[in-house]
Order: C-alpha cells, then sequence, then structure tokens
C-alpha cells in the first residue's frame, strides 16, 4: 500500500526529487518532503503531453490516481466527439499562464490590498500583519507556493505571538480565497482552522504595574519604552498611542482624531503626571515617538526584552485596559468614568439618558480619575524599587 509516509520518505528533504507510481504508469509526483506536484505523462494523438493534477500532500495519492483516471477518460470521450483535445489544451494553458505571469506574493498583496483592504477600516492594520508574517515568501511565486510553505511561516510567528499568529490566519485565509477566485493560485488555506483565542481576564496587581514600570524606566528615553509608558498612564490603546502626533498634543491634553481611534469620533483625554513625564521625553517632530520608518512596530521583541527585565509573565500590552478598570473601581472611580477613560462605545442594553452621558466628554471626572491612577502607578514604581514613593511632578 502506498502512503504519504512512502512517498515523503522517497523524497529528499530538499531541492527536488521524482517519485513515480508503480501501480499507474505516467503518474509521478515532483518535489521534496515539504510539497510538490503531481504530473500525468501521457500520448495524445501520438504527441507526448504533461498534464498537473494538483499539489501534495493535499492531494493524496489516491486522489491523484482518480484524477489521472479521469482527465483521460475526459479525454476519450472528447477524441470520439470529434474533438481535439490537444487544441483545447493548449487554449486552456495559455491561459493559465498568462493569469500567473509574474504573480509573486507580494504583487498578488499589493493587488489585493488596493482592492479589497483599502476599502476596509482595519485594512491597513491587515496588510501590515500580512507583509510582516509572510514576508519569507513575499518575492515567491505563487505558482511555486506550497501550503506547508505558508504554515510554516504562521508556525513561526505562533512561537513568539500565539494570538498574533491566529490573527495572521484570520486575515490570509480570504487572502488566499482571493488568489484563488481570480486563478493567480491554489488557496492554500482551505481546511486550515483559526484557534479561537480565549477571553483574557488577566489583571495585573499594583506590585506586578511597579516592575514593569520600573524596567521600563530602566530602559530609558527609548521610543517603545516610552511608549508604553504612556500607553498605562493613559490606559490606552497601543497602535492609537505608537501613532501619537506631536500636533495632537497641546498642553495637558491629547486630541484624537476620528481616523485613529475605534469610537470613530474625536476623543479628548486629559494627561497625567505620568504620561506627561513620558511624552516630554519623546524626540519626534511629526510622531512624538517615531520608529525607524514610522510608527515603532517591533512589539514582539520588545515585549520579550520588557518580560526578561521586569520578570512579570503571563501579560500582554491591553492587559493595562483591563488592570486601569479594576483597580480604579477599587480605589473608588465611577465604573462610567472609567469606562469613558477607556473610550468604549455605549453598550445596547443602556437607556438614552445614560448613554448619552457616557458620550459626554465628562472630562472633569476623567481627569481625576486618571489623576488617581497615576498616583497609583508612582507609588506601584516606589513599592516595586523598594524605596519611598514619588509622585511624579
Amino acid at each position: 500500500m502506498i502512503t504519504q509516509k512512502k512517498i515523503r520518505d522517497a523524497l529528499p528533504a530538499e531541492g527536488r526529487g521524482t517519485w513515480r507510481d508503480p501501480d499507474h504508469p505516467g503518474l509521478e509526483m515532483m518535489g521534496n518532503q515539504r510539497g510538490g506536484s503531481w504530473y500525468l505523462r501521457r500520448r495524445v494523438d501520438g504527441k507526448r503531453i504533461r498534464d498537473t493534477l494538483g499539489r501534495w500532500p493535499g492531494l493524496t495519492v489516491s486522489g491523484a490516481r482518480k484524477a489521472a483516471e479521469a482527465l483521460v477518460g475526459a479525454t476519450a470521450l472528447k477524441s470520439a466527439a470529434g474533438g481535439d483535445p490537444l487544441a483545447d489544451r493548449e487554449a486552456k494553458r495559455q491561459e493559465k499562464a498568462k493569469r500567473r505571469e509574474a504573480k509573486t506574493v507580494k504583487e498578488a498583496l499589493d493587488m489585493y490590498a488596493k482592492a479589497h483592504l483599502a476599502t476596509l477600516r482595519s485594512g491597513d492594520h491587515a496588510e501590515s500583519v500580512l507583509r510582516r508574517v509572510f514576508a519569507k515568501i513575499l518575492l515567491v511565486s505563487l505558482a511555486d507556493m506550497t501550503k506547508p510553505d505558508v504554515i510554516e511561516c504562521v508556525d513561526a510567528r505562533r512561537e513568539a505571538a500565539p494570538s498574533a499568529a491566529d490573527q495572521a490566519v484570520r486575515y490570509a485565509k480570504p487572502f488566499w480565497g482571493w488568489i484563488a477566485a481570480r486563478g493567480y493560485g491554489d488557496d492554500l488555506l482551505v481546511g486550515v482552522k483559526v484557534s479561537q483565542t480565549n477571553k483574557r481576564d488577566r489583571t495585573l496587581s499594583v506590585i506586578e504595574m511597579g516592575k514593569i514600570l520600573v524596567a521600563l524606566d530602566e530602559m530609558g528615553p527609548d521610543s517603545p519604552a516610552l511608549v508604553i509608558r504612556t500607553l498605562i498612564a493613559t490606559a490606552g490603546r497601543l497602535n492609537e498611542v505608537a501613532g501619537m502626533q506631536v500636533s495632537e498634543v497641546e498642553g495637558d491634553l491629547w486630541t484624537l482624531p476620528p481616523d485613529r481611534n475605534k469610537s470613530n469620533r474625536v476623543h479628548l483625554i486629559p494627561l497625567n503626571a505620568e504620561a506627561l513625564a513620558a511624552i516630554s521625553q519623546g524626540q519626534g517632530a511629526g510622531l512624538v515617538f517615531p520608529g525607524r520608518n514610522g510608527p515603532y512596530n517591533g512589539w514582539s521583541r520588545f515585549k520579550s526584552r520588557l518580560d526578561k527585565a521586569c520578570g512579570v509573565r503571563g501579560w500582554v500590552f491591553h492587559d493595562f485596559r483591563r488592570s486601569f478598570a479594576t483597580i480604579c473601581k477599587d480605589r473608588g472611580v465611577d465604573a462610567v468614568v472609567a469606562d469613558r477613560c477607556l473610550n468604549h462605545a455605549a453598550a445596547g442594553t443602556q437607556s438614552t439618558v445614560m448613554r448619552i452621558y457616557q458620550r459626554s466628554e465628562m472630562l472633569d471626572q476623567r481627569r481625576a480619575a486618571l489623576d488617581i491612577w497615576s498616583d497609583t502607578l508612582a507609588e506601584a514604581r516606589g513599592i516595586a524599587a523598594g524605596g519611598t514613593v514619588v509622585a511624579l511632578a
């Protein structure tokens, strides 16, 4: 019995080899242990031809045999009906070659971004994720791509950030479906399921917050460290803080425009002492915290570095927001005020009056809440450092 393992063992680990089916003359698979293509070599009207049947290991030997038999049968019927199988085959080959010509993963992604992602609110983020996760294969021709090539990129991302890998698959599945729908290549993610990320309930303790803050302080005026300090102080979202513009900050107020926050409306954020201390060290002219080419985006590497420096484990940047809400509640901050600080949309079950109340600016109440939070962070820093608690001026 011919098994997948038997075929894999007969192929080289790298490069290109050929396995020929001993029970079906002309049926062969060319590739290596990571993947390859099935071909059928035969004669039609006295001419030697080679037909491509599909990709292995997605197409098993049993499936390839059935495909070969179906192709031979279809050719026989075509000839019996007076048709010209070779002419039809050549027309299909030319059409396929035309559609696949010069299409690399990068070229397809450029087209996909322009045609589809540009219409989505999260399109820029989706494009960034796809380019980052699949950077290794961007210049590979779609005709040469295999399912293991794509999965390998996702698995590499999963080692550093499991939830980010799941997000990459969510963005990649429609991308490869788009590729297949237009005939540029195969849908290599058919059957690949997206892991369900468990809902997080991690809340950082005051001492854990302090350890993280001390580690950030020791990193000095490094852009990513300043971003995370500001992120903690404002209880904001990472992409919003990382993209903070100098023009958005005036005195102790940060005006976040509609196109840069999830609420799709202007959001005013009072800046407490902790936030102002970090922002004052920003070194940008456009961006407050500039990266090499735009906002800093090497967060997985920075997170690993920060984990080692602070000794706190099992947390993500978004946990700061949950920690803010929990700790502020314990310190007497009204839940509606805390929720407004987090810029959450009003819940559908709230009354009209409550929705209007929650959507109001509530600047004074939010400023007081964020000042309480700033004092809490100063306290946490002092406890973690083992010294006197000193509030930032």
